[in-house]
Parts: structure tokens; C-alpha cells; sequence
């Protein structure tokens, strides 16, 4: 068993930059939706206004970009991300609407909600809290 500050600090590191119950339901919507407004959103359009190979290869560093930003949250969210980049542009793109992609990109996020919060559950029993 882990003791003291070293398991406090490991408990902190768990969420990768979220603190225990810092990510809400309301900001997990709110930041999926700013998400997509801006990469599946802007950035498409964009693309989609740009002739030939420039406009695919905009949305192609788009969706790389999406994953790479996480990148502060560990490598395993950027590669957990680009999966979820591509789903929401497909998604947006079939449908004709940011919509499709800010619900795809909620429900990941509420996900990694769950997640966090399960894993909080069982730091706290190794270290007895």
C-alpha cells in the first residue's frame, strides 16, 4: 500500500489535469460543444471552402490537431481523441450538422467522467480514505 503524500499526489495524477469531481455534466457538454463548433465547425467550413487537395488536407490537420490538443491530459487521451475526431466528423459530415458530432463528443466525454470517478473510487480504497 502506497502511504502519505506520494499517494495523495498519485490520486491527484489520476484524473490527468481533472481533479476529483471537477468535470461536471454541464462541463462536459459545454466543452464538447465548443470543441466541435470550433474543429468540426470553423475548420470543416473552412476546408470545405478551400479548392483541391488544400481543403482535405484542412480537415485532415483538423482532426489531428483535435487529438493533439488533449495532449496535456497524456498521451492516452490523444490516442483515445483521434478515434473520436474522426467519429465526429463522420458524423457531422453525414448529417449536415455540428449537432451530430457535439452529441457523439458528449457522450465520450461523459464516459471519461465515469471513468475518472471510478478510478478515484478505487485510489481512495488502496490508500483508505
Amino acid at each position: 500500500m502506497v502511504q502519505g503524500a506520494t499517494a495523495q499526489q498519485g490520486i491527484r495524477n489520476l484524473g490527468g489535469g481533472w481533479g476529483r469531481g471537477t468535470m461536471t455534466l454541464p462541463t462536459a457538454v459545454v466543452v464538447a460543444a465548443l470543441e466541435e463548433v470550433l474543429y468540426r465547425g470553423v475548420l470543416l467550413e473552412l476546408g470545405r471552402r478551400v479548392d483541391g487537395i488544400g481543403g482535405i488536407l484542412l480537415v485532415g490537420a483538423s482532426t489531428i490537431w483535435f487529438a493533439l490538443a488533449h495532449v496535456g491530459f497524456g498521451w492516452m487521451h490523444v490516442w483515445s481523441k483521434f478515434p473520436l475526431s474522426v467519429l465526429a466528423l463522420g458524423v457531422t459530415l453525414s448529417s449536415g450538422t455540428v449537432l451530430a458530432g457535439v452529441v457523439a463528443h458528449s457522450v465520450f466525454n461523459l464516459g471519461v467522467m465515469h471513468d475518472q470517478r471510478r478510478r478515484w473510487v478505487i485510489a481512495e480504497r488502496r490508500v483508505g480514505w
